[in-house]
């Protein structure tokens, strides 16, 4: 077996680690070849792979199958193998747990954060040696896997992999970014029912076609949608160059219509929570996502099925959800653990900004779009708000990387988040969204909050001439009180938005 630098050592580290005693969680992006080290991390072990989906099976037994080794499959759905070594099992969990479950060497979990859960739990009760093998070791629960494995292996990151050549980094469009407020989190992500409602408005389903033929006409396509009814939505709206698939198409249909996608006798594939974990189509060129996920862990896995490499590909990534907003890059750089926690280089949100030309996303610090050419506005230019209706103007998304900057700022100088909070609120008339930033904290009516939001509005009245009693409007419309006892202080000036645009 051929490996890549970065899979020798992890698999030389994680072997050693599980002779030691110790349970094991291997983390490696998607497209990195998890499934390749944990086959090599077995070597003269008997083993037994378990993971929740056929085509997770199929990939293992097949992956096994080229290593010379002949294994049992345990799934109802496809069927005990005949060929069996004794040594080797690939089971479905479901299936797994109504049936006695072998003794082996080594218990392997794919898609390893999902360990946590009951059936799982009782399937590797009494593992003589356990591996995870995940891209994303946290949950929507927020629970880690610290009381499941002993440590944790870090094979590769994002960035090493598109460096070395091992995966591709995306172009990033931003056309639109929802409006998701008041609309119920519960489980660590947005409730669906409601969801749908938001995304399915013709306005969203229309553009979602049009910034296709826009951005990646022709190109073989993964659509991500809400729910069926979305899916049937845009399915219908891209005509007879798509197709739906959800969890109620039949195996074989659905593995037909994956073929197809690969080979581009079909261009626009429609699915509803089907293409995440397992799905590797190297071929695919484009990802549009229709559907908004508070998860991170969802977030990672939906842009990873474009970034693995096939010949000289362009992928494209077109965000109608306001994901990458949210959660970031697909290259960002997060620290894992074992508690759950996830520590990013860099806060949500602050690496990113939209060129107004071409709708591209690209690292804030650039000069100019590194798609289109355009140059960015300079930051010295005046914010252009109207007057009597502050923040109507400004887009969603202009309005998450102006907070995303506020946020830098605030860090740089050592401002407190209240300052953030004002300068943000002064300048769009709203507090800002807490699902678009780094911002978790409520705002509270503290006597900071209250000076830091009368500094931001009097230094507003300076920029545009206002009279002073707009500023002490906007305050009483805030806190419900005049300004008084609080003092007009020189406020230093965020970067105004207007380079976002």
């Amino acid at each position: 077996m051929m490996l890549r630098d970065y899979q020798v050592k992890a698999v030389s580290e994680c072997r050693s680690r599980l002779e030691r005693g110790e349970s094991v969680c291997l983390v490696s992006p998607c497209g990195s070849g998890k499934t390749t080290m944990g086959v090599a991390i077995s070597e003269g072990w008997s083993l037994l792979w378990i993971a929740h989906r056929v085509e997770l099976i199929d990939q293992a037994a097949d992956r096994l199958r080229s290593e010379g080794r002949k294994p049992d499959i345990v799934c109802a759905s496809i069927g005990k193998s005949s060929l069996g070594d004794g040594r080797t099992y690939v089971a479905s969990v479901q299936t797994l747990l109504r049936r006695p479950i072998p003794a082996t060497d080594l218990v392997v979990i794919d898609e390893g954060h999902r360990a946590i859960g009951r059936s799982y739990q009782r399937a590797i009760t009494g593992a003589k040696r356990l591996l995870l093998a995940t891209a994303t070791p946290f949950r929507l629960d927020g629970r880690g896997l610290g009381n499941v494995v002993d440590s944790l292996v870090v094979a590769a990151y994002p960035s090493d992999l598109i460096r070395d050549g091992y995966l591709v980094m995306p172009r990033m469009y931003a056309p639109d970014v929802p409006d998701l407020a008041g609309v119920t989190v519960a489980r660590g992500d947005f409730d669906l029912s409601e969801l749908g409602d938001r995304m399915k408005k013709p306005r969203l389903v229309g553009s979602i076609v049009e910034h296709w033929r826009k951005l990646a006409p022709d190109t073989r396509t993964l659509v991500y949608a809400v729910n069926i009814e979305h899916a049937e939505t845009i399915t219908a709206a891209f005509g007879p160059i798509a197709r739906i698939v959800t969890a109620d198409t039949p195996k074989a249909e659905r593995a037909e219509m994956f073929a197809s996608l690969a080979s581009g006798r079909l261009l626009v594939l429609v699915n509803v929570g089907i293409a995440t974990e397992g799905t590797d189509i190297p071929s695919l060129e484009t990802i549009v996502v229709a559907r908004p996920t508070a998860s991170l862990a969802l977030h990672l896995q939906i842009v990873g099925r474009v970034m693995r490499p096939h010949g000289d590909k362009t992928a494209t990534l077109i965000d109608h959800a306001g994901n990458l907003i949210r959660h970031g890059p697909p290259d960002q750089r997060i620290e894992y653990s074992l508690d759950g926690r996830t520590v990013r280089s860099e806060a949500v949100g602050t690496g990113l900004k939209r060129c107004k030309e071409c709708l591209a996303l690209v690292p804030v610090s650039a000069e100019s779009c590194t798609v289109c050419g355009s140059p960015f506005v300079s930051a010295t230019k005046p914010l252009r708000v109207r007057d009597s209706e502050l923040g109507e103007y400004m887009p969603m998304g202009d309005r998450a990387a102006y907070w995303a900057d506020l946020v830098i700022q605030r860090k740089r100088d050592g401002h407190s988040p209240t300052w953030a909070v004002a300068n943000y609120f002064a300048s769009t008339g709203r507090f800002p969204d807490p699902w678009s930033s780094p911002f978790s904290d409520t705002p509270k009516p503290t006597d900071r909050l209250k000076q830091e939001m009368w500094n931001a509005l009097a230094t507003l009245c300076d920029d545009r001439g206002y009279d002073i009693g707009w500023a002490s409007h906007r305050y009483k419309s805030v806190f419900g009180v005049w300004p008084v006892g609080v003092k007009s202080e020189k406020q230093r000036k965020p970067r105004p938005v207007e380079s976002y645009r």
